[in-house]
């Protein structure tokens, strides 16, 4: 009916229509056993917080199941590096080609096996897309889902190592500035001025 209807197109959008939470939100909406509660309880639960909800709902390792399998399906170790290299990024500000090559082409994981192309990228980005462990798109840049990006951060290690990956994807930036400053059209600086501010 309209009343359900219009109570899934809004936990869709707050989900960001990421399957792996739809799914975990439909597990939520099964445990009401009918009761149409479900329809303000769990929009207003997930306005006031993601993160805690999934984590309420799902235990402790089902977005990491569901994560690593997706990784795992994709048979590419490259990509899965580069995904956990998009952890740096922050959240609701998006990576374009360019950006995503210079953070990814200063992590040693993901370049062990070679240079890494701007075709190379494009078709990881891709594959990370398809598998809808990327939002976005490739002409006009991508986000990881905050959730997902909580853990990815996670598996990069404590402070000390989260520290560590931004002060080289910092440097890889401040190699790449132009000497005269960054050209306005250029997206990498643009997305160095509004990040990193540099």
């Amino acid at each position: 009916d309209d009343a359900t209807s219009a109570a899934a197109q809004k936990i869709a959008e707050l989900c960001g229509y990421l399957p792996l939470y739809l799914m975990i939100c439909g597990g939520v909406i099964l445990s009401y056993e009918g009761d149409a509660e479900w329809q303000t309880e769990l929009v207003e639960m997930l306005e006031f917080d993601r993160v805690g909800l999934i984590e309420d709902a799902s235990g402790d390792d089902t977005v990491a199941r569901l994560v690593d399998s997706s990784l795992k399906m994709l048979k590419d170790a490259q990509t899965a590096s580069m995904f956990k290299s998009l952890a740096v990024c922050p959240e609701d500000v998006l990576v374009q080609l360019p950006v995503a090559q210079l953070i990814c082409g200063c992590d040693a994981d993901v370049v062990r096996d070679g240079s890494l192309t701007a075709m190379s990228m494009r078709r990881s980005l891709k594959a990370l897309l398809d598998r809808n462990l990327l939002q976005g798109s490739i002409q006009n840049g991508v986000v990881m889902h905050d959730i997902v990006r909580d853990l990815m951060r996670a598996r990069i290690g404590d402070e000390d190592a989260m520290r560590a990956k931004q002060r080289s994807v910092v440097q890889a930036f401040a190699t790449a500035c132009p000497a005269d400053g960054w050209n306005a059209k250029d997206v990498v600086g643009q997305y160095s001025k509004q990040v990193l501010h540099l």
